[in-house]
């Protein structure tokens, strides 16, 4: 078994966040390492964030945002 323990990805910066046909696309910077990024989605600002979905790319549409959503975004390998 083999394990290497690389220092911690940091944290994609939300670019942009906009209407589109399907719902709401929010995009990400890369960020160097990661394979994966995780969308949380809240209906309040300071907390509450659930898993909303997984992807590799660095966008993704929310097709049920609701009236008023906070989104944050972490990467991982």
């Amino acid at each position: 078994i083999s394990l290497r323990v690389t220092g911690a990805l940091t944290i994609p910066q939300i670019t942009s966040i906009s209407t589109a046909s399907q719902g709401v696309e929010i995009a990400w910077n890369s960020v160097a390492a990661a394979t994966r990024y995780t969308v949380y989605r809240s209906l309040d600002p300071s907390g509450g964030f659930s898993p909303l979905a997984e992807t590799t790319a660095t966008s993704y549409v929310d097709d049920q945002p609701g009236p008023r959503a906070f989104y944050r975004v972490t990467a991982s390998n």
